[in-house]
């Protein structure tokens, strides 16, 4: 696997090193059976990600996490056998206010996110009702595993 990690809110190294990023990434990767994959992974200001939304979603507001997922036309042929996912955009100042709102640590709520901004990559959707059950139930999955690898 390779995920490449940008942290340009370094507030969020009050909760978590780069390392536990990158590692979470990696377990949710392998719990939802990505293969051999490469993403990347951004945490940013509340600023940046409006000012991404906008710009690529003309959205002119905050979000918690967007998801870029790579497309590929048909044909394409990666040389190195990786499946190239993407990349999830985090905003490390959500994740507090949501943590505060949904009464969860901030590292739950981080881990929430990136699950969710993955599984995005991976093709998941929540655009209808029927696609919203699925993908809550695969989160929740993860998220349980996850917590009992922690233990």
């Amino acid at each position: 696997m390779e995920i490449n990690v940008t942290i340009e809110d370094d507030s969020i190294l009050n909760m978590v090193s780069e390392d536990w990023l990158y590692q979470s990434a990696e377990n949710i990767l392998c719990l939802a059976d990505a293969g051999e994959s490469e993403m990347g992974i951004s945490i940013v200001s509340d600023e940046r990600i409006r000012e991404i939304n906008y710009l690529y979603r003309y959205i002119d507001k905050i979000t918690d996490v967007i998801s870029f997922q790579m497309e590929c036309q048909d044909g394409f042929v990666v040389p190195d056998d990786m499946r190239h996912l993407g990349d999830v955009i985090i905003s490390a100042p959500a994740v507090v206010r949501q943590a505060v709102e949904y009464e969860v640590s901030q590292t739950e709520e981080l881990r929430r996110l990136l699950i969710h901004g993955i599984l995005h990559l991976l093709g998941y959707d929540h655009l209808q009702p029927e696609q919203e059950i699925h993908m809550q139930s695969l989160e929740e999955r993860i998220m349980c595993a996850l917590e009992e690898r922690d233990r």
